[in-house]
C-alpha cells in the first residue's frame, strides 16, 4: 500500500511524462491511500493547466 499525493494522482488522470511510470506503480499495488483533500487538489491542478483541457477536448 502506497501513499499517493496529488502530484502522483494527476498523471493517472491526464497524460503527463510521468504517467506511464505511475500507472506501472499502481498496477504493482492497486491499494491507494491519499489525503482527504487530494481530489480537490487534483481538480485544481488540472484546471490550472489549459493544455490538459485542450488535449481532453481533442481526444
Amino acid at each position: 500500500m502506497r501513499f499517493w499525493d496529488s502530484s502522483a494522482i494527476v498523471p493517472l488522470l491526464v497524460h503527463e511524462p510521468t504517467s506511464r511510470r505511475l500507472l506501472a506503480l499502481l498496477q504493482e499495488d492497486p491499494r491507494m491511500i491519499a489525503w482527504g483533500g487530494a481530489s480537490l487538489e487534483c481538480v485544481s491542478a488540472i484546471a490550472r493547466c489549459p493544455w490538459h483541457w485542450s488535449a481532453a477536448m481533442n481526444a
